[in-house]
């Protein structure tokens, strides 16, 4: 599965969400993402992803030397252009993701238990239940779930459109998140996943919306 802007313009668009919950999602490091979609500024044809374009660009990659070899220059993914793309606040501490059990804490017994999988249905009926409560906890607990929304559609997605439970601790103290450096994270996952599919570009998951912002930019700016 690849980033998805389309159904996070949809959800939010959606879920009538009140102050109460803006303002628990202006404390995530992914606010100034979250903002043009909470105000209604992005429009779904404006979100529109063209795959062929995606596809060119990743025909360009060279592994060996992990760049996109365009005209007579090689551009790399460099984290600082994610933060400039989507806004993301950044700390320094690294995060670690992989496939892991459900983690046994309070976060996950709270508002994911019942849950076997984390994926997009699973979460937005976790935000519905969510939103249907008054208390601060709750309004948290919708911030955390549309943080991890935006992780499985638009910055970890992956062919089978399922979370892994990894990311979850790291939504569990709001303020906390802006800590760990999102920018390195998502680009060490799309690098991956390019670096791997390279063959197959088709195949190539995660954050590949970035691609045109960011080698387009690069490319831009050099000219």
């Amino acid at each position: 599965m690849r980033s998805n802007l389309q159904a996070m313009t949809r959800l939010i668009s959606e879920l009538n969400l009140q102050e109460r919950h803006v303002h628990e999602l202006q404390r995530t490091p992914f606010w100034d993402f979250f903002r043009p979609f909470v105000q209604g500024k992005v429009k779904l044809k404006c979100v529109k992803k063209f795959d062929e374009d995606v596809v060119k660009i990743l025909k360009t990659y060279t592994p060996t030397y992990k760049g996109f070899q365009i005209s007579d220059e090689l551009l790399s993914l460099r984290s600082s252009d994610f933060v400039l793309i989507f806004g993301i606040h950044t700390g320094a501490e690294d995060i670690t993701l992989g496939v892991v059990k459900k983690p046994n804490q309070q976060l996950v017994d709270w508002i994911c238990a019942g849950e076997k999988r984390l994926n997009p249905p699973a979460i937005e009926r976790l935000l519905l239940q969510s939103l249907q409560k008054t208390g601060k906890e709750d309004s948290e607990d919708v911030a955390r779930l549309l943080c991890l929304y935006a992780f499985v559609t638009v910055f970890f997605p992956t062919s089978g459109t399922q979370l892994s439970w990894s990311y979850v601790p790291y939504v569990e103290n709001l303020d906390d998140m802006k800590k760990y450096n999102w920018p390195s994270a998502i680009k060490s996952y799309l690098e991956a996943s390019i670096q791997k599919l390279h063959n197959t570009q088709n195949n190539v998951t995660s954050c590949v919306i970035a691609v045109l912002g960011e080698i387009g930019d690069q490319r831009a700016s050099a000219l």
